[in-house]
């Protein structure tokens, strides 16, 4: 269970990192891509948006735009509605994978394992389940499906980026983890010198 934490820590830290204002950190990171046939692209972060128009690269917050200035406001209203309400519950999914990991480590040893580690694991995994659903929720149905059908007159494809790719991966890690701590009996330590005897978590 431990391995399969330690994963879930490395795909959970992605979408987290697409809620940065950088553009780089964006563009690897995005949650949606897209691009049309006259290679105009768009990044869709959870802080900012990055857009390539023209050969020329910029970006806008989603905090501070104005979706009255912006052509296509629907897009711009739900997607910042969407956007940054999903920044809150991925950081809470990347903090629950923690005290998922520690518990997930201390439960591996005869010595280190308890009731308390179990119910901690699992109550942060079904945790960390609920956030990454929720976030995956707003956005698939706030900007996802709101996603302008065209660019400057031209059509756009959009492919799904990194950023989201990885949280589902998280949103299915995360409860086969509590499940697999709900499931595994606590082993209680029989040795009496104290040793902490791995034992074997699958």
């Amino acid at each position: 269970m431990a391995v399969l934490s330690f994963i879930s820590l490395i795909f959970s830290i992605i979408p987290v990192v697409s809620a940065s204002f950088n553009e780089d950190d964006v563009q690897n990171t995005s949650w949606t891509y897209g691009k049309t046939s006259d290679d105009d692209e768009i990044w869709i972060g959870l802080s900012i948006f990055v857009y390539k128009f023209n050969g020329n690269t910029d970006s806008t917050g989603w905090g501070s735009t104005d979706c009255k200035d912006v052509g296509d406001s629907d897009f711009c209203d739900d997607c910042k509605e969407s956007c940054l309400g999903a920044v809150s519950m991925v950081i809470t999914n990347l903090i629950t994978t923690i005290p998922n990991i520690k518990g997930n480590i201390e439960r591996s040893t005869r010595k280190g394992d308890s009731n308390f580690e179990k119910n901690q694991a699992v109550i942060s995994g079904l945790i960390g389940s609920l956030s990454t659903l929720s976030a995956l929720a707003i956005y698939m149905q706030g900007c996802q499906n709101s996603l302008p059908d065209h660019i400057n007159g031209v059509d756009v494809d959009y492919v799904t980026g990194p950023g989201l790719a990885c949280l589902a991966i998280a949103t299915f890690l995360q409860p086969v983890n509590a499940i697999g701590n709900l499931l595994t009996p606590v082993v209680k330590d029989e040795d009496d010198n104290g040793e902490g005897d791995y034992v074997i978590m699958a």
